[in-house]
């Protein structure tokens, strides 16, 4: 044991030397090169060995004078025998995507329906080719109300059809608050043969940057061939893909004279030494050979098992993970964002098998010596960084819609694919897709420039969904949706990811970072405006006042710890990069962006998103770029102090952790106030695992901060525009237009800014007060949230007193809306973590259930018709929370309905549980049921077509059974088992919030870590869902060694400690700090109100 603490002591030493003499430079490339194009042919072998061989011929610019050359090539075996560079012309023979263009535009003069034959489809379903016609039934609209005894597979899916969507008038550029409307006139679907996609009928004149043939020529000029054994005696020849410059006859480099090649596996560099300087300015073309494994980890080049329905027998397909940096692992390339070039795609693959990738399919060819084998070769991409390049290899179908001819979005095409069991439940996401990209096209007057856009729905994914350009990948159960057996909070979902998706073409595709340092102008704005294309598909959820709590509970949360991190962080590691993919890049990126929107008036503030956006189009921007173009409407609108730049406001919201809390005392003699701010943190103790000498420096840290207000007597809650801004150089700032003493003060209207608040005592009080009196809807909902979560987390931090918090709660017996209490829960929710196996936690259940149920009398299991989409999300969690406290009519109710669904007939088709209600009602029929009910749903897990299984698999971990959930936990991380890798950590979640499963997830991860790596891969996503999990509900001092223990076992491949890791042993030493605080304050404020 004692040398396990030397090692770990050591391995934190060397770590903090590493960072002290590594730089952000030392993983980047050198600035020797600039990719102008990539040419990839690449031969897949799903049905042997998954094996891959590829040619790929880079042009690029040198920018300094050099003899050699670095690439990223990560796991890849590139033959340094038949590596090739020669100089090619600079002249310009126009531009690679724009010929594309042309290409398409002669096809489709060649090719083009006829008026007459599109009319005749209008109202037709195609099955082709063998042109099955089935009429379009009037089934569902977009808001279509839900049944929950229908039975998804009882209809065959090729005769039910969705309903058909018209398209708003995209002439005008439409307000945040547009409604659209749906119809069943001019919007169909059509199914097709999966075999040679190619576009040739398709329009794509009014999508795609404007050009005249004639200004375009394409020249042929094969280079090389080279063999690839792809079985034994059977050989193809993989030969170089078309090309369009001229090349000299200068050959630099080949076998005889490139160095042996060089490689970094520390930072994934192939340096090729040619032994000869390149010269700047000049252009040429490195041509590389090379072969691969695909890989089982869900990430870069992969494969993905699945079974299908019809014959029970596994099959495979290839798709690609590319972002953040494992492009290298499919071909050799330039790495980095900035680097951006256009891709011409070439994929080799058994004809049984579709290939996909960014752009249209150009042409398909035979491979040599295979005749069950196919060349699929693609348009060219526009200029793009390599994380965004996608494949896909697969026997997958899709969907497409045909939409109205007079929709000025009738060129491009939207095909929706899946495994063929599941295809009809693309339908919701195919009738909002089009209608999000219009509506944002409009918006930002900035046109699309893909001419076709996939949305593929993989069977096992690694994330939510990923924004490759015109090839976008999601998990299942964000992009399928079964009208009357998905769960409201699916449709949701889907609704919230496809905006995401579709900001991305404008936000991280055609304007991408510079370096991942600055991810947040992509995730937050995708954020932002998956808010806005939501609420114009759906008004009536109020999208725009939910996002905001989902975002405002968790950057409050994490943002408060010492081991956050910036919004524009430093990296010293690129292993450090996977680590930005958080709620701060994403949620808190969000807040600022929402900030900015209020600050400087929405009209301005959407000038200068289009000035921005069209001034970097196809390029790379930073925050500054953005700041530029946002400065000037800020100062027209005098939204900021007109002696500063925008940039000078808003540098502390991006380059610094944290976030501030502000301090309001009132003179109630003169009727004036103070206000002062600090940075916010939720735990004062020291401790060692600090992020960086700078953390001190950071708790300085002050920001412009924007002041809103209104009082008692006032009650003005609209007006978000700043009255004053408070100086990070002011020690206080005073207010003079305060109230009467008997008139409350509240700030931040509406959440509009990000900070939090603490009044003084007595306007503390005058809140409490008036939340509650019988007006206390007079108070805006979003401020409703913020005084409660204020104060709890106030109190939690030990600035507020925990008496004064939990008495503002007992206001919500009368609170309707969902968002108050979802904020409430997320606070109680800690505190019952923390109350895990002490004797008040009897109690403390038994005050949430006292104020729960009158909510739950009134709402109920069943939905109610015509029910708001609040009490809809209301019921979700009041159930679940008047349950988890041991309501006995939930509890029953739970059991009943499990027990009917065992009851029938079919259960794989029938369900009687309320969609909205399966996690809850799973989960209580798990606890309080035996192995027949475990059986009964693990079963159900198996045979389920249905794509969400993540209520099942929570279900499940909710056994009481320690045999059980140890071997559950087990068969996590078993092929074998029928657990899909991207559900392992579902398992392990669902297990180690259980109470009775903390100590056996505990004891598994500690034990099993090298198998939980081995099987799950270096995956960025899996290890931080796991150990935020568990370390929430770590408040004991042998939960440190347990973690460290944990660590050491986890971080063998890592030059430097997770995040995650830094964050959760700073939240455990809170959590010991908070329980020795506060267990004792609650237990005597529960008993002061009887429980």
């Amino acid at each position: 044991m004692y040398l396990k603490i030397i090692f770990f002591v050591l391995m934190n030493c060397l770590t903090i030397f590493v960072r002290f003499v590594t730089s952000a430079e030392d993983f980047r490339l050198p600035k020797f090169a600039v990719p102008e194009r990539y040419q990839l042919k690449i031969l897949t072998d799903l049905t042997h060995d998954f094996t891959f061989k590829g040619q790929v011929i880079v042009d690029f610019f040198v920018t300094n004078e050099t003899d050699k050359i670095v690439l990223h090539s990560k796991n890849l075996h590139v033959l340094e025998n038949q590596t090739t560079l020669r100089e090619i012309s600079n002249s310009d023979n126009g531009d690679a995507f724009e010929n594309s263009i042309v290409r398409l535009r002669r096809n489709l003069k060649k090719k083009k329906l006829t008026e007459n034959e599109s009319q005749k489809n209008d109202d037709e379903f195609i099955l082709d080719p063998t042109r099955i016609v089935f009429p379009v039934s009037n089934e569902t609209n977009v808001n279509e109300t839900f049944n929950n005894n229908v039975n998804p597979n009882s209809v065959n899916p090729d005769n039910q059809l969705s309903s058909n969507a018209s398209v708003p008038d995209d002439t005008k550029t439409p307000q945040l608050s547009t409604t659209v409307e749906f119809s069943n006139e001019n919007f169909n679907e059509t199914r097709v043969d999966t075999t040679n996609h190619s576009l040739e009928g398709v329009d794509v004149s009014q999508s795609l940057p404007s050009s005249t043939e004639e200004t375009f020529t394409i020249k042929n000029n094969p280079v090389s061939q080279f063999s690839i054994v792809t079985e034994p005696q059977q050989t193809s020849t993989l030969s170089t893909v078309e090309h369009d410059t001229e090349v000299q006859n200068s050959v630099i480099a080949n076998d005889k004279n490139v160095f042996k090649h060089e490689y970094n596996d520390e930072y994934d560099f192939l340096t090729l030494n040619f032994g000869k300087l390149l010269t700047p300015g000049k252009k040429y073309r490195l041509e590389l050979n090379y072969d691969g494994v695909l890989s089982d980890t869900l990430t870069g080049f992969h494969r993905v098992p699945y079974v299908k329905k019809s014959s029970q027998k596994p099959t495979w397909l290839a798709s690609t993970v590319f972002e953040p940096n494992e492009a290298r692992t499919a071909f050799p390339c330039f790495d980095e964002p900035h680097l951006k070039a256009t891709f011409d795609v070439t994929l080799g693959h058994d004809k049984k098998y579709t290939a996909l990738s960014n752009m249209p399919l150009k042409s398909t060819s035979s491979v040599e010596g295979r005749s069950d084998w196919q060349w699929s070769t693609f348009e060219t991409t526009p200029k793009m960084s390599t994380y965004l390049v996608s494949f896909l290899i697969s026997d997958l179908e899709y969907l497409t819609p045909r939409q109205n001819n007079t929709n000025s979005d009738r060129n491009v095409v939207y095909r929706f694919w899946s495994r063929h069991d599941v295809l009809y439940k693309t339908r919701y996401a195919m009738r909002i897709a089009p209608l999000m990209k219009n509506y944002l096209e409009n918006l930002f007057d900035v046109r699309d420039v893909l001419p076709k856009h996939d949305f593929v729905a993989l069977p096992s994914f690694v994330s939510t969904a990923l924004e490759n350009w015109g090839l976008y990948s999601f998990a299942e159960k964000n992009l399928l949706f079964t009208p009357g057996f998905s769960s409201l909070f699916s449709k949701y979902q889907i609704t919230q990811v496809l905006g995401h998706e579709i900001s991305h073409m404008w936000f991280g595709n055609m304007v991408t970072p510079k370096w991942w340092d600055q991810v947040w102008l992509s995730e937050g704005f995708s954020n932002f405006f998956e808010i806005v294309a939501s609420d114009h598909i759906q008004p009536q959820w109020d999208l725009k006042t939910i996002s905001v709590i989902f975002a405002y509970l968790k950057v409050f949360s994490l943002d408060a710890l010492h081991s956050t991190h910036a919004l524009v962080p430093t990296f010293d590691d690129p292993t450090d990069v996977g680590d930005i993919f958080d709620s701060i890049s994403y949620q808190k990126g969000f807040y600022l962006v929402r900030m900015l929107n209020y600050t400087l008036g929405q009209e301005s503030f959407m000038n200068g998103v289009r000035k921005y956006l069209k001034a970097h189009m196809l390029s790379n921007a930073d925050e500054n770029d953005l700041w530029e173009a946002l400065n000037e409407f800020a100062h027209n609108e005098n939204s900021i102090p007109s002696d500063l730049h925008l940039k000078d406001v808003m540098f502390n919201w991006t380059r610094k952790p944290g976030y501030p809390i502000l301090k309001l005392e009132r003179d109630y003699t003169n009727n004036t106030a103070t206000v002062s701010q600090k940075r916010f943190v939720r735990f004062n103790g020291d401790y060692e695992f600090r992020d960086n000498s700078n953390d001190f420096e950071n708790m300085e840290t002050k920001w412009w901060v924007p002041l809103t207000y209104t009082t008692g007597s006032d009650m003005n809650f609209r007006d978000v525009k700043p009255k004053v801004w408070l100086n990070p150089t002011d020690e206080f700032i005073t207010l003079e237009d305060m109230p009467s003493k008997d008139d409350f003060v509240l700030m931040n209207l509406d959440a509009a800014g990000l900070y939090r608040i603490n009044y003084d005592d007595r306007n503390w009080g005058l809140l409490i007060s008036y939340l509650l009196n019988e007006n206390f809807e007079d108070v805006s909902l979003l401020n409703r949230v913020q005084i409660l979560d204020d104060l709890m987390d106030l109190a939690r931090s030990g600035d507020q007193s925990y008496e004064r918090a939990l008495q503002a709660t007992s206001y919500l017996s009368r609170e309707k809306h969902f968002l108050p209490w979802k904020a409430a829960f997320s606070n109680f929710d800690f505190i019952l973590r923390m109350f895990r196996s002490k004797d008040s936690s009897r109690a403390l259940k038994k005050y949430l259930k006292n104020l729960v149920s009158a909510r739950f009398d009134e709402l109920g299991f069943e939905m109610k018709k015509n029910e708001s989409f609040s009490d809809s999300m209301n019921r979700k969690q009041i159930v679940k929370w008047a349950c988890k406290t041991g309501h006995r009519e939930c509890t029953r109710k739970s059991v009943n309905l499990f027990r009917k669904w065992m009851e029938e007939k079919k259960p794989d088709e029938r369900n009687p549980v309320p969609s909205n209600l399966r996690n809850v009602v799973y989960c209580s029929a798990i606890e309080n049921g035996s192995n027949k009910e475990w059986q009964f749903l693990w079963q159900r897990y198996l045979n389920y077509a249905l794509t969400d299984k993540t209520a099942i698999l929570n279900g499940l971990g909710c056994s009481r059974s320690a045999r059980t959930l140890k071997k559950y936990l087990n068969w996590s991380i078993k092929e074998s088992s029928g657990i899909r890798k991207q559900d392992s950590p579902i398992v392990f979640k669902s297990v180690a919030k259980n109470d009775a499963g903390f100590q056996i997830a505990k004891k598994f991860l500690k034990e099993k870590m090298g198998e939980v790596r081995t099987y799950l891969g270096n995956n960025p996503f899996f290890l931080p869902q796991m150990i935020d999990t568990l370390s929430s509900k770590m408040n004991q001092v042998n939960d440190l060694k347990d973690l460290e223990d944990i660590e050491m076992e986890s971080t063998t491949n890592y030059r430097s400690v997770p995040r995650c890791f830094k964050q959760a042993f700073e939240r455990i030493r809170f959590n010991i700090e908070w329980t020795d605080k506060n267990y004792q304050t609650i237990t005597d404020w529960l008993k002061k109100q009887k429980f």
